[in-house]
């Protein structure tokens, strides 16, 4: 079954919205109920498009999103020892979830704060379209990749600032402040012992990510036997860990990234991004038809002193700190990630 995306259900057909509410209720739908459940999915808040969702008008944020940031920066909540990295009450957290969707008040009195922070990085992994939309994707590796070579961080502010300026109201709004609100909290490390790169371990996945594979391209991989799109995922965390990390430490400049004021500018920017990420997928693609005509990729294990190993030594240690980066980001919250990957005396050859 595909993943419920709440934005493509509402632009549906009525069949689409017929069919989910006879999966929910067991029973075909009259119109009066049909538009009862429109209303109460346009009320959605958790996994519904960010741009779609009801905002605070002061902050252009979700108004949950604030409602949380605004409780943990009042109290002690943010120098709670292991902030975002110890899982709260999940039984809680799904009540508290569920509520909210349905347009009811909730309070956070007698909620243990890692609860309460549970809600935010909820809030941001069922984003339909993660924070950093998909189109920009390739070109925040790119930003990243270049500051790896070059060490320039005045070129990598200019290209991210750049970027934010180009995204859309709701997802700069959003992510000016969730920067700014991470800066805040790695600023109380003493106390909550989450430091910067602790923070980026935990958030980065959730809110840059490459876009889904396509299915065909998933079963090629399987029937080579092995994954050649894991080491592109590994790497991948880990230069967007490493993208979030500068961030943060850069939270007061991002926060004065005002938007582009010229709209066709905008567009194009947008377009440039997308036809970006096209060509890096179409390349993607190329790179794939190779590596099966020459039989795929070789995974060596053990001495790494041979002449192949030597070839592919630079890809097995990007792909093995990936994959460290990952395993910090799992183990800190329970239920949601998965088994470390071990690296050591591991060589990709592509």
């Amino acid at each position: 079954m595909e993943p419920f995306t709440v934005g493509a259900l509402l632009i549906g057909s009525a069949g689409a919205l017929s069919g989910l509410y006879y999966y929910l209720y067991g029973s075909q739908p009259n119109a009066e109920q049909l538009a009862a459940e429109k209303a109460r999915l346009e009320r959605l808040v958790f996994k519904a498009p960010l741009d779609q969702v009801p905002k605070d008008p002061a902050t252009g944020l979700p108004p949950i999103v604030l409602k949380v940031i605004t409780y943990l920066k009042s109290g002690d909540g943010i120098k709670y020892q292991g902030l975002f990295r110890q899982s709260g009450c999940q039984r809680t957290l799904k009540e508290m979830v569920a509520k909210i969707d349905n347009g009811e008040t909730v309070s956070f009195d007698g909620v243990d704060t890692c609860t309460v922070g549970d809600i935010l990085k909820y809030y941001l992994r069922v984003l339909p379209e993660p924070l950093f939309p998909f189109a920009y994707y390739t070109q925040i590796i790119q930003i990243e990749g270049n500051y790896q070579r070059d060490h320039d961080i005045a070129a990598w502010l200019q290209s991210v600032t750049h970027l934010i300026a180009e995204l859309s109201p709701a997802h700069r709004a959003l992510t000016q402040e969730l920067f700014s609100f991470l800066a805040t909290v790695a600023a109380n490390e003493k106390q909550n012992w989450m430091t910067v790169g602790n923070l980026a371990t935990i958030f980065a996945p959730s809110i840059i990510y490459s876009p889904p594979v396509p299915s065909d391209s998933a079963a090629s991989s399987e029937a080579q036997g092995i994954a050649p799109e894991m080491t592109k995922v590994l790497v991948g965390t880990w230069t967007s860990i490493q993208f979030v990390v500068k961030c943060i430490e850069h939270a007061d400049t991002i926060a004065r990234v005002q938007p582009l004021t010229n709209t066709s500018e905008q567009h194009q920017a947008q377009a440039e991004a997308q036809a970006q990420a096209q060509a890096a997928q179409a390349q993607a693609a190329e790179e794939d038809e190779e590596d099966e005509e020459v039989g795929g990729p070789v995974v060596l294990v053990g001495d790494s002193t041979s002449a192949g190993a030597s070839a592919g030594a630079g890809a097995g240690a990007s792909a093995g700190a990936g994959a460290d980066a990952s395993a910090d980001a799992s183990a800190g919250e329970e239920g949601e990630g998965g088994e470390g990957v071990e690296d050591e005396g591991m060589v990709v050859v592509a």
